[in-house]
């Protein structure tokens, strides 16, 4: 028969659980227990990050609807740092939509214009107020 001389392994048999390297060290693989607890920490993890996963998408997703729904006047004082009432939408105008009035294209489209009303010059004064207009733009 012919044997390994690293690590004892003999021609023929199957594994080489039982038997210790050449220097006397046991064999590197560990028992059927240690592995058993190993895999149950591994599965462990992966049910954690998946429940961490979904709880990230679900909390993403309930701000995303929160933000779309949310009036367009919230959004702006919040991103401005004002009250809602401090924020003033001209309707947005009509006249460059394929349906209105004579039918067909018109290529044009409107613009949203956002002015802040600072309490001085500087870009970094508090902001009094913010009206957003519409400009037509001719494609």
């Amino acid at each position: 028969n012919w044997k390994c001389e690293v690590c004892g392994w003999e021609l023929g048999t199957s594994s080489r659980r039982s038997v210790a390297h050449k220097d006397g060290l046991p064999d590197a693989r560990p028992d059927s227990k240690q592995s058993s607890i190993m895999d149950k920490i591994g599965a462990a993890a992966e049910v954690f990050a998946g429940a961490v996963g979904i709880g990230l998408v679900a909390v993403l997703g309930c701000y995303g609807v929160w933000y779309l729904l949310q009036p367009e006047a919230d959004r702006i004082a919040d991103q401005y740092h004002v009250a809602a009432d401090k924020v003033v939408i001209d309707p947005q105008p009509h006249g460059c939509d394929y349906s209105d009035a004579p039918l067909g294209e018109k290529h044009c489209h409107f613009e949203k214009v956002v002015d802040v009303d600072r309490e001085c010059a500087q870009p970094n004064c508090k902001v009094r107020a913010v009206y957003v207009s519409w400009r037509k733009v001719s494609e």
